[in-house]
């Protein structure tokens, strides 16, 4: 049986929609939660990496990661709550850890388990190491990429116009000027933002229409406030950490420095081409994907 979850922000392409129909069930009788997201097969004896959302909530930003790490991983994406519009976006990391892994051992009910996520999905998956350390699980890899501490973050993104802006001038590379955004009506600051989307060579989410995007600027404001509030604690395990060459005025300049402290067996930093967001876009992710292999050996 294969069940797909409602449509959502993260259904958006023909391409997604691939990578929707083929969430599997792990017995003839249960489906996955709408929350897993299969982007790859692979072998069905390997333990699956599972890959946390960014604060945006898609998960369709690992499609490239996934294809170049190899045929034999499995690779799950977690999703955000609220994507489709019919549930509130959860608002605190610890809440989102609890509610992943309850999601994720349906698919995989013992470790080792291998989890990461990219930004903000950095952080919810070292709260998420954290409770299955606490639940007596191993966590055989936990991998952060480019993932600001909670305090790092040198730009404040509130508003629907600062959150476009910084989509638009990291995300896709246009010159956009947030005063410009402002003089425009709600609906027009949508419109414009889906067609510089539309002008990327490798879009971030293609096929969004404006409901979606809000449903988008909803989760990203939650997950941002969830961030901004999140007090990690000490990690007893090792970090596997990438860290975007490119530096730009909204994101750290330092990630891994928040991290350090807090690793117990220390933190491995990898540089990969490309800033923030397109280090997961090619050719940057083939950087990334060789790093990470062997830690998925």
């Amino acid at each position: 049986m294969i069940r797909r979850p409602p449509r959502s922000t993260h259904c958006i392409s023909s391409a997604a929609s691939d990578v929707y129909k083929r969430q599997a069930n792990t017995t003839p009788q249960q489906t996955l939660p709408s929350s897993l997201v299969e982007i790859k097969t692979g072998n069905s004896l390997k333990p699956p990496l599972f890959l946390v959302h960014p604060v945006g909530g898609h998960v369709y930003f690992y499609r490239d990661l996934a294809h170049h790490l190899g045929s034999e991983r499995p690779v799950y994406g977690i999703q955000a709550q609220g994507g489709d519009g019919e549930m509130e976006p959860l608002t605190q990391v610890e809440e989102m850890a609890t509610h992943y892994i309850e999601a994720m051992r349906v698919r995989q009910p013992e470790g080792p388990y291998f989890i990461g996520g990219s930004s903000f999905g950095g952080t919810v998956a070292f709260e998420m190491a954290q409770q299955l350390h606490a639940l007596g699980q191993k966590v055989a890899l936990l991998t952060m990429m480019d993932t600001p501490g909670p305090h790092q973050m040198p730009a404040k993104l509130e508003t629907d116009e600062e959150i476009l802006a910084y989509t638009l001038n990291v995300g896709a590379n246009a010159s956009v000027s947030l005063e410009e955004l402002r003089k425009l009506e709600p609906e027009e600051q949508l419109r414009y933002s889906l067609e510089k989307q539309k002008e990327m060579k490798n879009p971030l989410q293609p096929d969004l229409d404006s409901t979606q995007v809000r449903h988008l600027l909803q989760i990203f404001k939650a997950n941002a406030q969830a961030m901004s509030k999140y007090q990690p604690q000490a990690y007893h395990d090792q970090i596997i950490f990438f860290r975007a060459k490119e530096k730009d005025a909204y994101n750290a300049k330092t990630p891994e420095r928040a991290w350090i402290d807090l690793a117990q067996k220390g933190v491995k930093v990898f540089d990969v081409p490309g800033n923030h967001f397109t280090m997961h876009s090619p050719p940057h992710v083939q950087v990334m994907a060789e790093q990470l292999r062997p830690y998925l050996a």
